[in-house]
């Protein structure tokens, strides 16, 4: 029998002994069936009332909504609905209103509890269904010694419906907290775990849920959904956004659907292989929802796709799906890191995923629903990149080791290890040959056993150097992290590489270094705008060689320009001595170097009896003198 065959023969017992029990995974498509299909084929015989009961927190509650489930149906059934809504909302708006006590209780009254609530209507069979019992507030046990009142007393065909391995879980880790409360009780006396229960004469007892479920429900039912039938609908229903995307999705409804019914049961064969990899039981969601979601969100990354004229877009979109599923199961989170090793738990999950598939701004669209368009360009056109670089060793710097096929590794890694000894990779692509030498141990690759890793920090401390001389600044977009939380997935000297990295960028040593550089090209090349250009750049120090180049400006200039000069010039410095990372010796002794040269400048311009130039330049050295000054003060 299928699931609703199964409730279809409950509905129609003449009298159950008991409740029935529908479970299944969170948003696998339960309640829909229940709405929909159950409804619509029994709709001439029988009237469906579902009764949420997430968030219920009083068991008066459920009887209120039981009670107001029913009044809706038979008021609809006298074709009263529109009527009875609009009288709803009216009551709602008096109630809202400041009445007096007696006068509140009587607006806030609910007409629904004076009627009888009847297991039949209108010669149609009532059938009751309480969903979401694993999310009401109350006790599960309660919940479930009030429904039975329904069931067992009133005589209703009642519809349980449950994720109940979430009810186990919960009554698990009770005990569990039980159980330590034991061991951590100074005394000698025993504590009691007590589960409480509703009965019928008022009083609780102790009771599990197995015990109290056994008197209530008659037979549990595992949902199993038709997936094909799910699939094919969701798919079709993607029209909506395009035409020629929706047209897409169908190439590949078999993937998708393959994707989304996996479970951990199924054998290793065929395509299976694809998917499963290890006998370890692996738990897989199978929410609709979830489906929805990932479809619905692809389309953006399918655009994209599209427009960038990229191939395998088959495998991009398994690739997301299985990213989305991951993260609405809550095993995908964000860090604040990079995703490599969050990429290996989807992978776990679902071995068809590849992160080479998986654009970093959908990652983090899809953990902290942040999209970057700056960053998806960038990473777009490093792809790009990647696919013309033909080369081994270009492959093996910018690809995961997982993702490239053993020859290509052999070939490239002589050159790999020689540009990672020599300072000729850039940081990204070190911390990448980091993450490949942690993949090579986990799968057993001998290259990278004999690696000498103070050679490589020599190598990271030669290119950091560069950088600096050059004034490189690295895009701050898409850099590579580790996440420290990971560091014991890494030896102590692979380890030592990247702390090298990481402690270069938080202290923003090449920031500074940029804009130094930046200083000395302007102050050379643009006199007039240098201090416009700098004066929001963060400096850490004013030296000998910026002196020099700054009083150099300073003589070229002519009257009009050196009357500006200085001022601009302590607009920019006046501060210095409160900046957090500012060599404090460094500077001083910069800023007197510059003021050296002013006095040499001041007794050439008397020389040559330029009154109004010395007068300026007499000014600057005032204004030196006073930042020198500062320095005593700090």
């Amino acid at each position: 029998m299928t699931t609703l065959e199964e409730l279809v023969y409950y509905c129609n017992e003449p009298e159950p002994v008991g409740a029935l029990m529908l479970t299944g995974e969170w948003g696998c498509g339960k309640t829909y069936l229940l709405e929909h299909d159950l409804k619509k084929q029994l709709e001439q015989t029988h009237v469906i009332l579902r009764i949420s009961l997430f968030g219920l927190s009083v068991t008066e509650a459920i009887e209120e909504s039981v009670s107001n489930a029913w009044m809706n149906a038979y008021l609809e059934d006298k074709g009263w609905n529109e009527k009875s809504e609009t009288l709803g909302k009216f009551k709602d708006k008096l109630a809202r209103l400041p009445w007096p006590e007696n006068v509140k209780n009587v607006v806030s009254f609910n007409p629904a509890t004076l009627m009888d609530v009847e297991n039949y209507m209108n010669g149609k069979r009532v059938v009751l269904v309480f969903d979401d019992l694993e999310r009401s507030k109350l006790d599960t046990i309660d919940v479930l010694g009030c429904i039975n009142d329904y069931c067992e007393n009133r005589k209703f065909h009642t519809i349980v419906v449950a994720n109940e391995d979430k009810i186990q879980d919960s009554e698990e880790k009770s005990i569990d907290e039980g159980k330590a409360m034991v061991q951590e009780s100074d005394t000698n006396q025993p504590i009691n775990v007590v589960l409480n229960c509703f009965c019928q004469n008022g009083v609780a007892g102790n009771i599990s849920y197995e015990e109290i479920k056994e008197k209530i429900i008659e037979r549990t039912i595992k949902y199993k959904p038709d997936y094909e039938a799910i699939v094919y609908t969701i798919v079709d229903a993607q029209n909506q956004l395009s035409e020629g995307y929706c047209n897409f999705l169908k190439s590949y409804r078999n993937e998708i659907l393959r994707l989304f019914e996996l479970s951990s049961t199924e054998p290793d064969d065929g395509i299976e292989s694809l998917f499963l990899e290890s006998e370890e039981n692996i738990t897989r969601p199978h929410n609709i929802r979830s489906l929805k979601c990932a479809l619905q969100d692809f389309y953006r990354i399918y655009n994209i796709l599209v427009k960038e004229d990229f191939s395998d877009i088959d495998k991009w979109l398994c690739s997301f799906m299985a990213y989305m599923f991951a993260y609405k199961a809550g095993k995908a989170k964000a860090d604040k890191y990079g995703n490599l090793l969050t990429d290996e738990t989807v992978r776990k999950l679902y071995p068809i995923f590849n992160g080479k598939y998986m654009f970093k701004t959908a990652k983090d669209w899809i953990l902290k629903g942040d999209w970057d368009e700056n960053l998806l360009n960038i990473e777009i056109a490093e792809i790009k990149s990647q696919k013309e670089a033909a080369a081994p060793k270009d492959i093996l710097r910018t690809y995961c080791l997982l993702d490239i096929d053993e020859d290509i590794i052999l070939q490239g890694f002589p050159t790999i290890l020689d540009m990672a000894y020599t300072g000729q990779l850039s940081l990204d692509e070190y911390i990448n040959f980091i993450y490949n030498s942690y993949w090579a141990r986990e799968y057993g690759v001998e290259l990278f056993k004999n690696i000498d890793w103070e050679k490589v920090q020599c190598g990271i401390q030669r290119h950091i150097e560069w950088m600096m001389m050059e004034g490189d600044v690295e895009a701050t977009y898409g850099r590579t992290y580790i996440d420290s939380e990971n560091k014991g997935k890494f030896t102590s000297d692979e380890w030592k590489c990247y702390a090298l990295i990481e402690e270069f960028r938080d202290k923003k040593v090449l920031v500074y270094s940029s804009n130094r550089k930046l200083y000395l090209d302007a102050i050379q090349e643009r006199p007039a705008t240098v201090f416009f250009e700098c004066e929001r750049k963060m400096m850490n120090v004013f030296d000998v060689e910026m002196a020099i180049a700054t009083a150099k400006a300073f003589s070229l200039c002519n009257n009009a320009e050196k009357n500006r000069f200085s001022i601009d010039f302590i607009n920019m410095w006046q501060n210095y001595a409160k900046w957090p990372d500012i060599k404090i010796i460094d500077t001083v002794r910069g800023l007197k170097k510059l003021l050296e040269l002013l006095k040499t400048e001041k007794e050439s311009l008397q020389r040559q009896n330029k009154t109004i130039a010395t007068g300026h330049t007499d000014k600057f050295i005032k204004i030196v003198e006073e930042l020198i000054e500062k320095s005593a003060e700090t």
